[in-house]
């Protein structure tokens, strides 16, 4: 990516800085530079991180506004790594719910 350094203290305009926004849709911060964005993840909720990675801003942000398709790609690989892991951890806890309910109130029922 050419002009790295150009992003990392050059404020950018209001259209193109990165919002960070809770799941109610209010905004918690905006990021004008690389370092605010960098001190700004730092510090975020957790469930404003989770709302950003879930909908994979961070990766669209950073090829679409950054001009950063190498950082982008390899975010966006994090973000679909968090989906599919929270997809697993999905399956693993119905099983388990499924498994316990079954157990304590239907165990005639249960397939062996």
């Amino acid at each position: 990516m050419r002009h790295r350094h150009k992003y990392a203290d050059i404020r950018l305009p209001p259209e193109r800085r990165f919002y960070f926004h809770a799941y109610d849709g209010e905004s918690t911060a905006a990021a004008a530079t690389m370092h605010a964005f960098c001190k700004a993840l730092r510090h975020l909720d957790q469930q404003v991180l989770e709302y950003h990675l879930e909908r994979g801003d961070f990766s669209h942000w950073l090829e679409g506004t950054i001009a950063d398709k190498d950082l982008a790609a390899r975010v966006a690989a994090w973000e679909d790594e968090l989906e599919a892991h929270r997809a697993a951890d999905l399956e693993r806890i119905r099983d388990q719910l499924v498994d316990a309910v079954e157990k304590r109130y239907l165990p005639s029922e249960r397939r062996g």
